[in-house]
C-alpha cells in the first residue's frame, strides 16, 4: 500500500491492549498505522485539490475510526478543543 492507516483516537485512550493488536495485525499486512487524536489532526493533516490528505507529511489510504461514532466524542470543556475536532473530522 502506498499511504498509511491514520488511527483516530481519543486523547487518553485507556483500551491499549485492543488497539496494539489491531495495530500488529495491520503491520503484519505490511500496513504502516499512525495513531492521532482530532486535535492533532487538526494541526497535521493537509489536504490536496485533487482529495488526497496527508498527516505528518505522508499519504493517508485509509481513516480507521476509533472515535468520533458519538457526539459525546466531540464536547469539550475546552471550546479550542471542541472546535478542533469538528474541523478534523471535516477535513477527514
Amino acid at each position: 500500500m502506498k499511504g498509511v492507516v491514520l488511527m483516530v483516537l481519543h486523547k487518553n485512550e485507556t483500551n491499549v491492549f485492543d488497539i496494539n493488536k489491531v495495530c500488529m495485525e495491520l503491520m503484519k499486512k505490511c500496513f504502516k498505522v499512525r495513531k492521532a487524536t482530532f486535535e492533532e489532526i487538526d494541526q497535521n493533516l493537509k489536504t490536496q485539490e485533487n482529495g488526497d490528505i496527508y498527516y505528518k507529511g505522508e499519504l493517508v489510504s485509509i481513516v480507521y475510526y476509533r472515535v468520533g461514532y458519538r457526539p459525546c466524542d466531540y464536547v469539550s470543556c475546552n471550546k479550542d478543543c471542541k472546535n478542533a475536532c469538528w474541523d478534523a473530522k471535516r477535513k477527514l
